[in-house]
């Protein structure tokens, strides 16, 4: 594997996305073929991007009969992160029947995945009370005594120890029948806040698994990835991994703040770590027809610009899209600074397909919404632009030299990176004190 300079972003591909790959066929005529959208392939018309992160709750753990992106890709030049679905289990979109469905997410997983993450039962759905169920089931399984002994040992609540427990259960599973080598295992670390991710890390940190994931309550709070990550260190757990994986984001500021973390920790901890993120934002979106029309990025902050493409004026119809995105208005909201006078720095997208596609290919017709033809090729649209925005947020970091006035950089993000430079330039051998003096700072400005 070959280490990127930057925490490198994994589009996590639908189910439907990833289809399009040799030998399949669009439901209608468009200016390309099904298998330009493929960008794992380097042969690709359109761009090509060797990473990505695929889901077993999106197939089900079923292996797919016809070929796609993952299975026709090249393992010498591709780096695929499998998920386990947990969170499909957890919501309700896809039964589990115990051991048996870990044992099937797991086959799944290392036929599919480079990287493959444990089957945890994420935190998110105690809120929600998607647990209830869960812990009916382990109780009758005589689990019963044990999660209420773990809730005696953390105070944290049943709910949550029943999700630590069937996630103990899957851990224990996976160990005893996994294929050595067949795939890397990431442990993933939940929680809602500092306690439950605390309590979390300790009851799971001794498995073998291979390297890491922060779900949970590390998306929002900087302060608990950093605690978690120095236990980690404190415990010699991250010195010799490979991969480290934080769920769910897909921020530009996100993007660039992981990869001061990992800079720092490949400098003091291990040069041989690499951080990934992942959303299935542009997916996601286009489903719902909504267009990345490019990004803010100025000294006031960073953020996407999303627009509903059935909007977009009839007279901009048979334009390329790239075109037609340049027509679109700024919203006002984009066009000053919080009523100054000062005018945003609006970047229009432009990707490969869109140079080649206009709205039409997509919509067919003005203020419809757009089949899975043009949804597809909407898909491959945003795709780019995220990873347009997210290089050019971290060349904007990486250029930025000590005692320069940012221009495009805002202050409190440099300031963050400040921080965690100093962390660990000045504070890892004991790093706990300095985190809690910075919590406040840090997780205002981690936008996790």
């Amino acid at each position: 594997m070959q280490l990127s300079d930057f925490a490198l972003y994994l589009p996590a591909v639908s189910d439907a996305y990833s289809r399009y790959a040799p030998g399949s066929h669009f439901a209608r005529q468009v200016p390309l073929q099904p298998d330009d959208l493929n960008f794992l392939d380097p042969n690709s018309r359109l761009f090509h991007y060797p990473y990505a992160l695929t889901s077993a709750g999106q197939s089900k753990g079923a292996t797919s009969k016809t070929p796609d992106m993952f299975s026709t890709r090249n393992r010498s030049n591709t780096v695929v992160l499998a998920d386990s679905g947990g969170f499909q289990i957890q919501n309700g979109q896809m039964p589990f029947h115990g051991t048996a469905t870990a044992m099937k997410m797991l086959s799944w997983m290392e036929h599919v995945g480079d990287y493959s993450m444990i089957l945890d039962f994420p935190t998110g759905g105690i809120s929600s009370g998607s647990i209830g169920p869960h812990r009916a089931r382990l109780e009758q399984q005589g689990y019963g005594p044990t999660i209420a002994a773990l809730n005696v040992q953390n105070q944290l609540g049943l709910d949550f120890n029943t999700c630590l427990q069937q996630t103990i259960i899957n851990n224990d599973d996976f160990v005893q029948h996994r294929v050595p080598g067949k795939t890397r295992l990431l442990n993933v670390l939940q929680g809602r806040n500092e306690a439950e991710s605390k309590a979390w890390y300790e009851a799971v940190k001794h498995y073998p698994f291979e390297d890491w994931s922060l779900a949970g309550g590390h998306q929002t709070s900087f302060t608990i990835t950093l605690n978690r990550i120095f236990d980690m260190v404190r415990d010699g757990k991250l010195q010799h991994c490979q991969w480290l994986h934080v769920l769910g984001i897909s921020k530009p500021w996100s993007a660039v703040l992981l990869s001061v973390l990992q800079t720092c920790i490949r400098k003091h901890i291990n040069p041989n770590l690499q951080i990934s993120y992942d959303s299935a934002s542009p997916f996601r979106g286009a489903a719902k027809n909504t267009i990345y029309t490019g990004y803010i990025m100025d000294k006031f902050g960073w953020s996407f610009r999303t627009e509903m493409l059935p909007d977009i004026d009839p007279r901009l119809f048979d334009l390329s899209l790239n075109d037609a995105i340049g027509h679109y208005p700024v919203p006002k909201e984009a066009e000053l600074f919080e009523g100054t006078s000062v005018a945003r720095r609006v970047i229009y997208a432009r990707t490969q397909i869109g140079d080649i596609i206009t709205p039409r290919d997509i919509l067919q017709v003005p203020n419809s919404g757009a089949d899975t033809t043009g949804i597809a090729l909407l898909m491959n649209h945003n795709v780019q632009v995220l990873l347009d925005a997210f290089k050019e947020a971290n060349e904007l970091m990486a250029s930025h030299r000590p005692g320069d006035t940012p221009s495009d950089l805002p202050s409190g993000y440099l300031a963050m990176a400040i921080l965690i430079r100093e962390l660990f330039d000045k504070h890892r051998h004991n790093p706990y004190p300095f985190i809690q003096e910075a919590a406040t700072f840090f997780d205002r400005y981690a936008h996790l």
